[in-house]
This record gives C-alpha cells, structure tokens and sequence, in this order.
C-alpha cells in the first residue's frame, strides 16, 4: 500500500483523532492506523518543569530577589524540583468506563476523566476538576503538560510572589 502521510501529517492526524480515543487497526502499515488507547495503566516516568517566581526564572529569583550564591540556588532549585517529581511518582489507571485511578505521592484519588480534542479533563470525587493538555499519547507512552499559577509568600516576607509553573510529565506502561 502506498504511504498517505508523512511523519510530519501522520503527526497532526494523530492529535485530530485522538477525539476518538481510539485509532482503528488494519493489517497494513500506514502508521495512522495503529490503535491507541488511553485506558490502562500508566507509570510516572519524567517531569520536566520551567518555574517563573515574578516572571523571573526560578533561579535567577533565588540568586538576584534572595541574595543565594549560584551553588545554593542550583541547589534549591534541585530540591525544588525533586519535590514536585515526588509528588507525581506513582500510577493513574484509566478505566473504559470512563472513570480513574491516581495513586501518586502520597495521595489516592479515584474520579472521572474525558477527553475533547488532546485536552484530558480529570474530575476527581473530591475536589476541583484538572485539564492537561495531550502531548503524545502512543502504545507505551503518554506525556501530558499544564500550567499551574498561584500567589504565596515564597520567602516569608509578608509579600505574596507570583508562582508560574508549566510542567511536563512522561508516564509510560
């Protein structure tokens, strides 16, 4: 069978059909035919994080704002980082019927979840509704990112700063 799409469209097929949840298989070997699934069980794997404290890097904040030498900044934000990936180590199970198990850090949270487009909507029993956006979704991997935006007094100055966070996470099964 002559190849339809490049590497390039087969890309951009992909995320169109992901609304779908699932690509229909057929025995020959045009890659946007493979099916692919968000149900199963998925295993934290990788955070990659950019962390702006007042629209400055985290660790230009930590050396200029905080007075640190590079040395403590670097490590700071090393710490920093390995916080967050602690709190994402573990599972999240997606069940065909539309319903969801995270057990990552030390939380455990079941839900429901929807997919529209590459946006993964979660709606966990308890608490507020989450959207991550769909990266790449293929038999074995899944990378999804979002933006976190809050107010905390990060230095303890009575003064709130503004913490921007955009985070990418990598599970595998």
């Amino acid at each position: 069978m002559k190849k339809l799409l490049n590497p390039g469209s087969a890309l951009l097929l992909f995320a169109v059909l992901l609304t779908s949840m699932f690509l229909v298989s057929c025995d020959d070997d045009d890659p946007s035919d493979k099916e692919v699934s968000l149900a199963g069980v998925w295993t934290f794997s990788r955070l990659s994080a950019e962390v702006l404290i007042n629209d400055s890097p985290l660790f230009d904040w930590l050396k200029n704002d905080m007075g640190l030498t590079d040395d403590e900044a670097d490590e700071f934000e090393n710490l920093f980082i390995a916080s967050l990936t602690d709190e994402f180590r573990g599972t999240i199970s997606f069940n065909e019927d539309m319903t969801y198990l995270s057990d990552m850090g030390d939380e455990r949270e079941t839900g429901v979840w929807s997919l529209a487009g590459s946006t993964l909507s979660l709606s966990p029993a308890t608490g507020s509704s989450i959207e991550l956006e769909i990266i790449q979704l293929e038999s074995g991997t899944l990378v999804f990112e979002f933006q976190e935006n809050e107010k905390t007094d990060f230095n303890g100055d009575g003064t709130e700063e503004n913490l921007n966070s955009s985070l990418s996470l990598t599970f595998t099964r």
